[in-house]
């Protein structure tokens, strides 16, 4: 079973399943990034490399940010979204499956479907995992798994086995970048910070749907020149400091604060600036993951084996055609085996069936 390592070399536990169990058979190449999206976009800029992006690839990125700041601060949001206190167990049992034939894309989206049952507002699990006209299965799995995270505070998941996922293109029609913008509007009940965040959002999206009706604008034109500001030099040198409109899907760390140099107004850095929006500087080292993670309990009561595992998706990647001339953030996910027990007794299996 392979492994693989984070940035820091340190080792991880074995994949037990990955949407990459294949690879593309067109010459396509995928290169890792901690962010494909925001990495993507930033090395097309830099390289002049043709972009193409799909509404699903930009609507990831929102809703993986909007799942930081989520996690940070439930307990301030979880009106919003639940009404019990504590976290209720979420899960399937499938008698016929195993841990190592269980379909995670399908799992993940089964857990929305529960998560959905349990909201105030069942309408947010629409609202998280959009249908657009470019929408893929694996696009449903990986936003279902970021659902899941962003509601990680409020649920915890299982499932159980045996007796017991240069131009700039955008996919898509324009309809779902418009429900892309509509979408923002929710933000503003979640409280300041995705209040300010939308605003900063709006001004994006309304520009990318303005390129449907007018591509050959200049001011679009300008607006998609204006996606990373290069600090520090002419060209495309690789800047310290990112500015540019990029910056708006970079608005919170993975722990859910303010991603923001303190001095961005000044010390020298560009601002960028649409509608009267600025956009804030990122320190090149502080670009956030696209990805999300979420803990997930296997319970196989066949072999009497319980397995802790934590399922990681989001923007993973980009892809590269063969020329190596466009690039397209890649999603993805994989579930990583913890750790492996034995199963104490069936109790656990009465208990979840109501025996």
């Amino acid at each position: 079973m392979r492994t693989w390592q984070t940035d820091d070399s340190r080792p991880l536990p074995p994949v037990l399943h990955t949407s990459f169990s294949t690879l593309p058979e067109n010459g396509e190449c995928i290169v890792p990034y901690g962010n494909g999206f925001v990495h993507g976009a930033i090395r097309a800029f830099q390289q002049d490399l043709h972009l193409v992006l799909r509404p699903d690839d930009v609507w990831l990125s929102i809703a993986t940010q909007f799942s930081f700041y989520v996690n940070a601060h439930a307990e301030e949001l979880r009106e919003f979204f639940v009404l019990d206190e504590g976290q209720e167990a979420l899960g399937i049992h499938n008698p016929s499956s195993s841990p190592e034939t269980l379909e995670v894309d399908w799992l993940a989206q089964h857990m929305a479907d529960l998560i959905e049952n349990k909201l105030v507002d069942p309408d947010d699990r629409d609202w998280l995992i959009p249908e657009f006209s470019t929408t893929t299965n694996n696009d449903r799995a990986v936003a279902s798994m970021v659902m899941m995270s962003t509601m990680q505070k409020y649920f915890t998941f299982f499932a159980s086995f045996g007796c017991g996922l240069p131009s700039v293109t955008l996919l898509g029609e324009k309809g779902d970048w418009q429900s892309i913008l509509e979408r923002l509007d929710r933000f503003e009940t979640f409280g300041d910070e995705p209040k300010t965040w939308a605003k900063l959002l709006e001004p994006i999206l309304k520009r990318f749907v303005a390129t449907f009706d007018t591509p050959d604008d200049q001011q679009l034109k300008d607006f998609w020149l204006q996606i990373c500001h290069l600090e520090g030099g002419n060209g495309s040198a690789g800047p310290d400091v990112f500015t540019g409109w990029i910056t708006a899907f970079m608005y919170w760390t993975q722990e859910g604060k303010r991603n923001i140099l303190s001095d961005w107004y000044g010390g020298g850095h560009s601002v960028v600036k649409l509608d009267g929006q600025a956009f804030p500087a990122i320190a090149k080292v502080d670009v956030p993951k696209g990805v999300v993670t979420v803990p997930v309990t296997l319970k196989d009561y066949n072999t009497g084996t319980l397995i802790e595992t934590t399922v990681v998706a989001g923007s993973v990647g980009m892809s590269l055609t063969e020329e190596g001339t466009t690039v397209q953030p890649r999603s993805g996910w994989w579930m990583l085996e913890d750790k492996r027990e034995r199963l104490l007794d069936c109790k656990d299996f009465e208990d979840e069936q109501g025996f």
